[in-house]
């Protein structure tokens, strides 16, 4: 039984070695693989609604801020309504769905998996990304990309304001040559904010209006009223995100600490090979002696 246990135990460790080197290979390989989707879903609709342009203005604010530490956190984005649209969103607020236009740098990805689980357990949000998302890849390696977001007004609680919370990932950063061991991401403001209803409210008669997926699972063109355009408010809910990086100077000392941990590694292995085989012969020498006695 000891010796099976060795044999796993090898095993194991020759089994992540190997998932170590095809996960590598497979990484160069996305490098040089993108298949970015050409057209974004989202246009302007042009139709002539009679109203002048000068009538045409953000119907919302919005407060952003971002949750939790390190690479992982919720961005946080709460809407506000003006006065004119907070008394009809009363009757009709279970009909309406809004659609926040994000625009992500490349040191940000969202996790098109994590998100899909959470509209199948909450209902709350889900996302059209306008490119395939590589989460793999560093931040020099990425490029932008633009996401529908799409989420539900509660008709009890979010007469007055609501809140839309997405989960972002932060990426990995080249070394930098100084010592303070950060770099920030500048996570922008929505591009645009959009609101649809099953019954259109006066208040949008002479908004923008824009055509786009219904939703992430009905991917008919449903007119999409404007509430908000970052173009009409200053930068003041731009978000800085701090990134840990590492140090250019500290990569000798982490090129050292990598070669002496992969020669104690590949004694200890060599080590439990050895042992491995040297105890099955012993066990068999075991039984040959044992056998003589008895015979």
């Amino acid at each position: 039984m000891a010796v099976l246990h060795r044999y796993r135990m090898i095993y194991i460790l020759l089994s992540i070695v190997i998932g170590i080197s095809i996960t590598n290979c497979t990484h160069n390989l996305r490098q040089h693989d993108s298949h970015p989707m050409q057209n974004s879903p989202l246009y302007p609709d042009k139709r002539d609604d009679g109203c002048h342009k000068d009538e045409n203005k953000n119907l919302a604010s919005i407060d952003r801020s971002a949750a939790l530490e390190g690479f992982h956190r919720d961005l946080i984005t709460k809407i506000n309504f003006r006065s004119e649209v907070k008394s009809n969103l009363t009757s009709f607020s279970d009909q309406c769905s809004l659609l926040l236009v994000e625009r992500l740098p490349t040191g940000i990805y969202v996790d098109l998996d994590q998100v899909a689980e959470m509209e199948r357990l909450l209902k709350d949000i889900s996302v059209i990304s306008s490119d395939r998302i590589d989460v793999e890849k560093p931040a020099h390696l990425s490029t932008e990309h633009l996401l529908l977001v799409y989420a539900r007004i509660n008709p009890i609680t979010d007469v007055r304001s609501t809140k839309v919370s997405l989960p972002i990932h932060l990426r990995y950063h080249l070394p930098q040559d100084d010592w303070y061991g950060y770099t920030e991401v500048v996570m922008p403001r929505p591009m645009l904010i959009l609101i649809h209803c099953d019954k259109e409210l006066p208040e949008f008669q002479c908004q923008p209006k824009y055509t786009a997926p219904c939703s992430n699972s009905n991917k008919s063109s449903c007119v999409w009223n404007l509430l908000y355009d970052n173009e009409n408010e200053d930068s003041a809910n731009e978000i800085i995100l701090k990134v840990p990086v590492g140090i250019v100077k500290h990569g000798v000392l982490v090129s050292i600490g990598t070669i002496i941990s992969a020669i104690a590694g590949t004694i200890i292995l060599i080590i439990a090979i050895r042992n491995a085989f040297s105890g099955k012969a012993t066990y068999k020498d075991s039984n040959y002696v044992l056998k003589s006695k008895v015979q």
